[in-house]
C-alpha cells in the first residue's frame, strides 16, 4: 500500500513539474491587432515587422530569462535566447535598431505594454494581464 502511495505521489509531481502555464501574446489595448499568425509574431519580435500600419510603430518588450522567455523564444522564433540577443545586437550595429525593452518580472512588462501605445510582449497565462489585451495567435 505505501509503495502504491508513493509511486503515486512521485507521478504527481512529475506531472506538477512538467507542467507550464500557456505563454500568451500581449498588446497595448489601443492596439487594433485581435490576431496574429506565428510568422507576423516572428517578423515583429526579429524587427522585421516595424509597425502595426503606416504610423502606428511596434515597440516590443521582452523577458531577460526565465521559463517563460525560453518557451517564447523556442516556440515562436525558434531559437535560444543567445540566438535572439545575438541577433537584435547584430541589429544594432548595423541597422541602428534598438534592444527591445527588457524586464526582470512578467508584472513589469505588463505595467510597460499596457502603459505603452504600440507595444507587444509575452507572458505565461498564470500573470495577471487585465489591462492589456491578449493577441490570439492564429494556426
Amino acid at each position: 500500500m505505501l509503495k502504491k502511495f508513493m509511486l503515486f505521489l512521485f507521478f504527481l509531481a512529475l506531472t506538477v513539474m512538467t507542467a507550464q502555464a500557456e505563454v500568451l501574446i500581449i498588446a497595448n489595448k489601443s492596439t487594433a491587432q485581435p490576431a496574429l499568425d506565428r510568422q507576423e509574431i516572428k517578423d515583429i519580435f526579429l524587427c522585421n515587422k516595424l509597425y502595426w500600419n503606416e504610423t502606428s510603430k511596434i515597440t516590443v518588450a521582452t523577458l531577460i530569462e526565465g521559463d517563460t522567455a525560453k518557451s517564447f523564444y523556442s516556440t515562436y522564433l525558434g531559437m535560444n535566447a543567445i540566438q535572439f540577443n545575438g541577433l537584435w545586437n547584430e541589429k544594432l550595429y548595423t541597422g541602428g535598431k534598438p534592444h527591445p525593452k527588457r524586464f526582470k518580472t512578467q508584472k513589469q512588462l505588463v505595467e510597460f505594454v499596457s502603459q505603452t501605445p504600440g507595444s507587444i510582449g509575452f507572458i505565461d497565462s498564470a500573470t495577471s494581464h487585465d489591462s492589456v489585451a491578449v493577441i490570439e495567435v492564429k494556426p
